[in-house]
């Protein structure tokens, strides 16, 4: 994998905007499992990209300042894994996200070392597997709209029958035989039972005093 980043630290020489910082970053990983093996659901080699841009903008009111009011936002596409897992929201990694994250924060120093934020982000997932590791068991890529189609035919082919029943799937593999749907008798039955555990959407806010010394 790789990545690049740029920072513009002061858009003018002098004034409002002189204190203004803009970011973007562009980044891909790429898995190569095995042969008989998968990463992030997959046997092939799979690439996926992110990109993450900012800007910090000073919160001035006549001649005091009052910090930095921050807007992020990053996206990333479907087998899209940084190689970093440390989470910086509560409900996970905000970078790490498969499909679109957006961040408002407002940052006041009251010296060099004590400082205050607070912190708002939303991520809103495409794919599933966000916060999942590159092994076979974790991290799979499945697109959620994909499984809550799948999860639909099986309830209302079935009649909302439980899908870990073997008896019940064996009954809609045959009633689909001759059918364009033949064969995928397995694949709703997965679907209808992965759905309940899929996070379309999370939310994190936070505010904290910090000291650094």
């Amino acid at each position: 994998g790789g990545a690049f980043s740029a920072l513009v630290d002061g858009v003018t020489d002098d004034g409002y905007f002189s204190d203004v910082q803009l970011f973007g970053s562009i980044a891909y990983s790429k898995t190569d499992p095995y042969a008989g093996s998968s990463m992030l659901g997959s046997a092939d080699q799979e690439t996926g990209e992110s990109y993450w841009v900012g800007a910090y903008l000073p919160v001035n009111v006549g001649d005091e300042n009052y910090g930095k009011f921050g807007v992020e936002y990053n996206h990333g596409s479907q087998y899209w894994r940084p190689f970093t897992y440390g989470e910086d929201t509560m409900v996970g990694s905000k970078i790490a996200t498969r499909g679109d994250a957006w961040e408002a924060n407002w940052t006041y120093y009251f010296n060099e070392a004590l400082s205050m934020q607070l912190r708002y982000v939303k991520m809103d997932y495409d794919y599933t597997g966000s916060n999942g590791f590159f092994g076979s068991t974790t991290g799979s890529a499945m697109k959620i709209d994909d499984v809550k189609d799948g999860a639909a035919a099986w309830n209302q082919m079935t009649g909302g029958a439980n899908p870990m029943d073997e008896a019940a799937v064996g009954a809609l593999a045959t009633a689909l035989e001759g059918t364009p749907y033949e064969g995928q008798a397995a694949n709703m039955a997965m679907a209808a039972a992965y759905l309940p555990s899929i996070v379309e959407t999370a939310e994190d806010f936070r505010f904290y005093i910090r000291y650094r010394f």
